[in-house]
């Protein structure tokens, strides 16, 4: 965490809205709410604990020592060729004493403070404020024909060896990894005016556009929003239980919000499927774990899509932003804080880097 701005490149990463119909917030957005409330409240020690500082020695070797991130750990390693156990050995302790022996004054001089700050100077007065979105920010642009999302990668399997003997390693496919439960702004910039964005089913097919969860879908100018929802299984369904009308009927309005055709009732009753059997296909068609993003007009720009849960341990560790937003005042105006670099930790998700201020701003698509 740069709150001192200290030689923490090494720390500027993180892994990664409101609760859905069927699961709690996902771990982010209590992380958002909380770090809100510790503002708000004019709460040091609240704000304190949920950044890196609240890491004890053991958590924070652990976490490192097993960090899925290219970046990350050719950081770590400042250069060495040995394996990585050993590089990491000799390394990781100079960053730990570096967090260890800063004072909660100084955090809070360094990190706290500016923003109580900047907020007043715009003439916030935090009893009357109220959050109205909690967002990762991923920006996006076009560079060498290609979108480049913020992201990170990891990369463990070697695919060939070269006849000097030099390890070829998998190639990056742009994969994009997006949580159930959370919400994603992506943000083109210049680059993207005339490329529009899309996400579906198939590659390169908008025929097969994915909408759900999605607004504006396709644009390639000022913002996307995306939400892709929980798969669950609905209440007061059982599992391994046949599919009759009454459950299939409960199962469609569950999850789809609708009611199915009574002969669709009817086909689904005779099926000789279980719950789960319906479930399954319902979670493929709408709730799909493998998407695509691409541009519809020109080839080759975009990559695939990973849906996952926050509890997903194959994923890269991604060094993630959270954006988020309150209201205050009469009309209502928007303000925003930006909380960087977000990593899923053993206490859950810390922040590593101070806050920023980024004051008032105009209406924003998806933002009360």
């Amino acid at each position: 965490m740069s709150i001192l701005k200290v030689c923490f490149p090494v720390f500027l990463f993180g892994l990664f809205c409101l609760q859905t119909a069927f699961a709690q917030p996902h771990p982010f957005n209590q992380l958002g709410r909380a770090v809100f409330d510790s503002i708000r409240d004019r709460d040091l020690t609240k704000f304190v604990e949920n950044s890196v500082f609240a890491l004890e020695e053991d958590e924070f070797r652990n976490l490192l020592s097993g960090i899925k991130n290219d970046a990350l750990i050719a950081q770590l390693r400042e250069g060495s060729k040995e394996e990585w156990s050993i590089a990491f050995a000799k390394n990781w302790r100079k960053h730990w004493r570096h967090i260890a022996k800063q004072p909660k004054s100084q955090i809070g001089a360094q990190a706290f403070n500016p923003i109580l700050s900047a907020a007043e100077a715009d003439g916030i007065q935090w009893q009357t404020a109220t959050l109205t979105a909690i967002e990762v920010l991923l920006p996006v642009k076009l560079e060498q024909g290609h979108f480049e999302v913020k992201r990170d990668t990891f990369t463990q399997k070697v695919t060939s060896t070269d006849v000097n003997g030099t390890n070829e390693t998998e190639r990056d496919s742009g994969t994009l990894y997006f949580d159930r439960g959370l919400k994603y702004r992506l943000r083109m910039d210049r680059s993207t005016h005339g490329y529009g964005f899309m996400i579906g089913l198939k590659p390169e097919d908008s025929k097969k556009r994915f909408d759900r969860g999605i607004k504006r879908n396709g644009a390639g100018v000022g913002d996307i929003l995306i939400e892709f929802e929980q798969r669950a299984l609905p209440t007061g369904i059982l599992k391994g239980t046949s599919l009759n009308k009454k459950n299939a009927s409960m199962i469609y309005e569950g999850l789809l919000g609708k009611k199915p055709s009574s002969s669709v009732l009817e086909e689904l009753a005779n099926s000789g499927y279980r719950v789960e059997d319906l479930v399954s296909e319902i979670h493929e068609k709408y709730f799909p774990s493998n998407l695509y993003y691409f541009c519809p007009d020109r080839k080759g720009v975009g990559g695939t899509i990973r849906v996952t849960n926050a509890d997903d341990l194959e994923k890269p560790n991604q060094r993630i932003d959270l954006l988020i937003t309150f209201g205050f005042g009469k009309p209502k105006r928007s303000y925003q804080i930006l909380l960087r670099e977000i990593l899923n930790t053993p206490r859950g998700p810390l922040f590593f880097e101070k806050p920023q201020w980024l004051g008032e701003v105009e209406a924003q698509v998806g933002t009360d």
